[in-house]
């Protein structure tokens, strides 16, 4: 078994410097990474719209100011809730399973 060796150069020391290499490094946002980052940052746009005009929505509909208050202390505590129910029946069933689920 024939086996050849490599001799690399010498630096000013006299020990053997390694050869350069040239590392391209990726770049952070691809094309279709700068694609997706647009597309939700639309979609969160768009989905968001209405918020600022539901109370005027509501008070056409002729609710007072407590019914306006309530609609908004439970539009936020709701999702809480099921937060907290869906962490309870994903740590009980698995991941998976849960996801499979819903």
């Amino acid at each position: 078994m024939a086996t050849e060796s490599i001799s690399l150069p010498l630096d000013e020391d006299g020990l053997h410097a390694a050869p350069a290499v040239t590392v391209k490094a990726a770049p952070l946002l691809n094309r279709t990474l700068s694609l997706f980052l647009m597309t939700m940052v639309l979609a969160n746009i768009s989905a968001h719209m209405y918020e600022p005009l539901l109370p005027l929505y509501l008070k056409s509909l002729n609710a007072n100011v407590v019914q306006v208050g309530l609609f908004f202390t439970l539009s936020q505590i709701i999702p809480l809730a099921l937060q907290i129910l869906g962490g309870w029946v994903s740590d009980s069933l698995g991941r998976l399973r849960s996801i499979g689920l819903g």
